[in-house]
């Protein structure tokens, strides 16, 4: 036990190991901490978040697919012509068959939320022009403003 413990102060290092914030990680590509939204989840760590932050997760992801791009490319097309168009449309035409009401209650969601999602679209740009033109009146008012107290200023000059 160190000595900072024996005070009843938290030590910053344990172990040659910086404590971490609650809720954050360390990315060990970037070595920055970031909160733990920035990384993805996982069953496979104990931890239950990659060791890598998103952004550095997506750079290698990309890295690696440039690196073996034929490879991924050769693998693709032989995936795809595996597949015989009858089989796939008729294992759809079942698949809708027998999950009909599920399928037209996740479309009318999908359907649902892209309106909503459209409408806080349209609401925000609504505001956005509200704004705007709310400036060029207030804008308008101060030049307003201005003038008339320059032709006053004149009026009463001329008395």
């Amino acid at each position: 036990m160190n000595e900072t413990a024996k005070e009843g102060l938290k030590p910053s290092v344990i172990e040659g190991r910086e404590l971490l914030p609650p809720g954050s990680k360390h990315c060990r590509f970037c070595f920055q901490t970031k909160p733990l939204k920035h990384f993805k989840t996982t069953n496979q760590i104990k931890s239950g978040y990659t060791s890598a932050c998103r952004k550095c997760y997506l750079s290698r992801q990309k890295q690696y697919y440039y690196d073996n791009r034929e490879k991924r490319l050769a693998y693709q097309t032989k995936y795809n012509r595996s597949l015989d168009p009858k089989v796939v449309s008729a294992y759809g035409r079942a698949y809708y068959k027998n999950n009909k009401a599920a399928m037209l209650e996740t479309e009318r969601r999908n359907r649902l939320k892209s309106m909503r999602e459209e409408i806080n679209y349209l609401k925000i740009r609504v505001h956005d022009q509200k704004k705007e033109i709310w400036s060029l009146e207030k804008s308008c008012k101060e030049k307003d403003i201005i003038l008339f107290r320059l032709s006053l200023q004149e009026a009463l000059r001329e008395r």
